[in-house]
């Protein structure tokens, strides 16, 4: 079986990325350009808002047009799980 590997979008928001961050639509190209298989996407602004199914369908879109999947999904800091069934659905599930 094939090693997999993933990028975690949340390093592109906080730390030196705190006072401007790098785009998700730039993120999602990065490890698409290095042959990566997924990414963990942040599902907090300012990258996601999962409330928000026109943001969910056009990032779904980015991922499916760079051949990356769903490998994690960080929440808001300070919560739980979010809404499984908003993610599954950005990540191709049921």
């Amino acid at each position: 079986m094939k090693k997999k590997t993933s990028l975690g979008a949340w390093v592109f928001i906080w730390g030196g990325y705190k006072e401007d961050p790098i785009p998700l639509e730039k993120v999602i190209q990065r490890p698409a350009r290095l042959n990566f298989d997924g990414i963990e996407v942040t599902a907090f602004p300012p990258h996601l808002d999962l409330n928000d199914k026109e943001r969910r369908i056009e990032v779904k879109k980015m991922l499916d047009d760079n051949g990356l999947k769903i490998s994690g999904v960080a929440p808001p800091p300070g919560r739980g799980i979010l809404d499984f069934d908003k993610i599954m659905m950005m990540s191709g599930g049921p």
